[in-house]
This record gives C-alpha cells, sequence and structure tokens, in this order.
C-alpha cells in the first residue's frame, strides 16, 4: 500500500525565497509492503545505481516503478544537502522534513535551532516535534 501525503502545514511562505518556490507543498509517500529481498533485491539495487536513488533493496517492482518519476530524498540526502551550509542558509522547512523522514539526529538538530532568534526556525523546529 502506497500513502501519499500532502503536508500543507510543511508549507512555509518566506519573503527570501523565489516566488515559485513559495508554492511548492512537500509530498511524503508512506509505503507498506511484505518483505522480498529474493524477489525484489536485483532491481532496486540497479535502479539506486543508475538514478541515484535511494530505494530499500526489497522495494517490489511496482512501487520502485510508481515512485520513480518523484523526485526521492531521504532524512541521510536532506541531511547531506544541507551539511555544507552555514547555520543561517539552512532552510527552515528542512528542519520538519528531517522528523518526517525518521532522522534519528533530529534532537540534535532541534536543539541547534529551537532557540533561534527567527521565529521561522523555531517554528519549524515544533512543527518537527510535533510529528515525531
Amino acid at each position: 500500500m502506497v500513502t501519499i501525503v500532502a503536508r500543507y502545514d510543511f508549507q512555509f511562505q518566506l519573503a527570501a525565497m523565489d516566488e515559485d518556490s513559495q508554492w511548492n507543498v512537500p509530498i511524503f509517500a508512506i509505503v507498506n509492503f511484505p518483505d522480498n529481498k529474493l524477489v525484489s533485491r536485483p532491481i532496486p539495487q540497479r535502479i539506486n545505481r543508475l538514478f541515484d536513488t535511494h530505494f530499500p533493496e526489497n522495494t517490489p517492482l511496482d512501487v520502485v516503478g510508481a515512485l520513480i518519476p518523484f523526485k526521492m530524498r531521504t532524512w541521510e540526502s536532506v541531511r547531506e544537502y544541507f551539511s555544507g551550509m552555514k547555520k543561517e542558509e539552512v532552510p527552515p522547512q528542512i528542519i520538519a522534513h528531517l522528523a518526517v523522514l525518521g532522522d534519528p539526529n533530529f534532537m540534535q538538530t532541534f536543539n541547534e535551532y529551537c532557540d533561534d532568534k527567527d521565529p521561522v526556525y523555531r517554528l519549524a523546529c515544533v512543527m518537527g516535534a510535533a510529528h515525531l
């Protein structure tokens, strides 16, 4: 079963962002399927290598086919994306996204930004913590 969730509550309206990106709504996919590494394993491995994606090796082929057109991010890829940025360059919504994506180090990120002078960062921390 694939559940697609549009998180309108994570749609931050930020003056610093360009007009088009203000209307982007993050979409999260929750996929529940039986574990079957023997049948599925070679296909997700090859797709991950070819398209630089992060599908688990036991993902069924039909799920991979349904999700391949979309930009897939894991908490690892999101954290890697902003790891080289200065603290003030990190988009606030990323903080909440890390919680939804299951980042085991979310509390470290929360503690880093929860006392920020910018209320948008504090809001992102609250939204992320509320998801846990």
